[in-house]
């Protein structure tokens, strides 16, 4: 074997042994992927009390509005409303010795009336003489931890009406834990007919929650009916 042979054969060796070393590396297990933040679907029903309270606020601890029937006209609509102890909010004071991490970013995405699980319930509703829905939407959402829940404004996933405002907001650990956060403005003329101050109803709860629950919060004027099923 000459030297040209020589130094051709030793190449060849040489591509050989890098390219069974590159087979091997790449046959090497990798530390396995964080999982993706679990993707949930929820629905919204929000409705009128037909009969509801009129007056101010203050006057609610004074006025017998039937509460309790009405709660048991709506266990008849659905047995499975499940009515929970809202859970309080605690009030810490931000820690100005380190920067907020940025949030990630609201994934969410509007489903259409053919995908809605709670019809049933919305026909019984517009069926009754003591209720009046006025939003229903759906949507699939990405739900991460508390240090990443943002509010969801109703109105990008759904065509609230005008007196109707507020947002969801969603994070979960050990349990799902939705915030409602949301008003009714009512407006209305005095006795001559001159405007008077619009009056503005408040519905501001937070609740722990299980998937495949269907939840009822409750208010003298108005209220909701929500559901949160993961979708996987």
């Amino acid at each position: 074997m000459n030297a040209k042979q020589l130094n051709q054969t030793i190449a060849g060796l040489i591509l050989l042994l890098t390219t069974v070393t590159g087979l091997a590396q790449d046959a090497q297990p990798t530390p396995d992927a964080p999982p993706p933040p679990p993707e949930y679907e929820i629905e919204l029903i929000v409705f009128e009390y037909v009969g509801g309270v009129v007056g101010s606020r203050e006057d609610w601890d004074y006025i017998d509005t039937g509460r309790a029937q009405k709660q048991a006209e709506l266990d008849a609509i659905a047995d499975a409303l499940v009515e929970s102890e809202p859970i309080p909010i605690e009030v810490m004071e931000p820690d100005t010795q380190e920067p907020t991490p940025e949030r990630l970013p609201l994934e969410f995405t509007p489903l259409i009336r053919d995908d809605f699980l709670l019809p049933d319930i919305e026909t019984k509703m517009r069926n009754s003489r003591d209720y009046r829905p006025i939003y229903h939407a759906a949507w699939r959402q990405v739900i991460y931890d508390a240090a990443n829940e943002s509010p969801l404004p109703i109105g990008r996933v759904g065509q609230p009406p005008e007196s109707l405002t507020g947002d969801t907001s969603i994070y979960v650990s050990r349990f799902l834990h939705l915030k409602l956060d949301l008003q009714l403005t009512k407006t209305r003329t005095g006795e001559n007919g001159e405007p008077m101050a619009p009056l503005v109803y408040t519905l501001n709860e937070r609740r722990k929650m299980r998937s495949g629950e269907l939840h009822f919060f409750d208010h003298p004027r108005f209220g909701a009916v929500v559901l949160i099923s993961r979708t996987d």
